[in-house]
């Protein structure tokens, strides 16, 4: 089994550049202090496009209750609490990080199936936040706005529980 200090594929290698690009400081996980930084550095850029979220639910939704469109409006707020829940789970590194945030050494290919788990997770993200400033517009049906929200926040937090199992998995 190989162990990385740093990883050597060359593919991966670039989807860490990849990822750099959007998280300047993402260091890459080939030392424990690196991971940490890693993990640190996603949670805040979740945090981040989460946190645009709310600020566009709680714009609909105020919108929603001044127009009295109470159904809808109460599914916004169902949204917004989707939202903080996933920001719940965003604030602080899980318990059960501890053994591969303090490893001296991770086998390459749990780091390189983590490298692309953050890379989905980036892309995702940014795939989020470009189509939310799309479908915010006047001529938007809100229904279909609030069904996307919800959806991308599950997308989200999906991703961000397979992250989570690949680590436990190396636990053992």
């Amino acid at each position: 089994m190989a162990f990385s200090e740093p990883i050597s594929n060359p593919v991966v290698r670039e989807w860490v550049n990849e990822i750099r690009d959007q998280l300047k400081d993402y260091p890459g996980h080939g030392t424990p202090e690196a991971r940490r930084l890693c993990d640190e550095s996603l949670r805040a850029f979740l945090v981040h496009v989460s946190n645009d979220f709310l600020y566009h639910v709680g714009t609909l939704e105020t919108y929603l209750a001044r127009s009295g469109r109470e159904e809808l409006r109460q599914r916004a707020q169902q949204a917004e609490q989707r939202i903080d829940s996933f920001l719940d789970k965003l604030q602080s590194t899980p318990y059960a990080y501890s053994l591969f945030l303090t490893a001296e050494r991770v086998p390459e290919s749990v780091l390189e199936r983590i490298v692309a788990e953050d890379r989905a997770i980036i892309l995702s993200s940014r795939t989020v936040q470009e189509t939310l400033q799309q479908t915010l517009s006047p001529q938007s049906d809100l229904e279909d706005v609030i069904d996307w929200v919800l959806e991308a926040i599950d997308e989200l937090d999906d991703r961000i529980e397979a992250r989570a199992s690949i680590i436990i998995e190396f636990q053992g």
